[in-house]
């Protein structure tokens, strides 16, 4: 059975949806989107860094509102092409505002298009971000340890404001992201048969 039209016109199956998930920079969080695209049925993976990128924004530069407003209506304009498809989507972003206003500007357009959405956010520890990061050797990321530390802590700080709900949070200090994947993510992605089914080949 479908899902009546949403206000977009779009027809979606009832278990299409939307994750929203959030966190700083080596959080894990691109690896845990890459695991529900490629492991879950009709899932894919889209990374707001990508669209940034597709605005022509250097990667260098700090990302100013008026950039938000074009990444956003790109961004929206993909999750409905996908949806259009039959696909489920995994969206991972960085939220560098506090208040977190990103996370509640998306909420916002995916409710307005009645879409269906769940929101995730990953809080590991500094210390856990910064050995994320020196494990995945990203150049720029290993020449400034001092102002990597104060960019990993700005940005749990905007995703520990009091605007989210502790429910919506993930701590994932103690856990690799496949862990953090099985513990928290693969219910939402395939049925149980289909996960110890696809474990069991590799």
């Amino acid at each position: 059975m479908m899902a009546p039209p949403t206000k977009n016109g779009l027809t979606l199956n009832p278990e299409q949806k939307v994750i929203l998930l959030v966190g700083p920079s080596g959080s894990g969080k691109g690896t845990i989107a890459h695991f529900m695209a490629t492991m879950g049925e009709n899932w894919t993976h889209l990374s707001e860094d990508n669209v940034w990128d597709e605005i022509q924004h250097p990667p260098t530069e700090f990302r100013t509102p008026e950039g938000f407003s074009k990444v956003k209506q790109l961004v929206l304009q993909h999750l409905e092409n996908e949806l259009r498809q039959g696909k489920s989507v995994v969206f991972e972003f960085l939220v560098f505002d506090n208040p977190p206003t990103p996370i509640f500007e998306y909420q916002q357009e995916l409710a307005k298009r009645s879409i269906p959405f769940e929101t995730k956010v990953l809080v590991p520890s500094v210390e856990k971000i910064l050995a994320n990061q020196k494990v995945r050797g990203r150049p720029e990321e290993q020449q400034d340890l001092v102002g990597q530390k104060r960019n990993a802590e700005h940005q749990l700080a905007c995703l520990m404001n009091d605007s989210i709900p502790e429910q919506w949070r993930i701590d994932s200090t103690q856990l690799s992201p496949q862990n953090t994947f099985e513990m928290y993510f693969k219910s939402l992605v395939m049925p149980e048969s289909a996960f110890l089914e696809r474990t069991k080949d590799e």
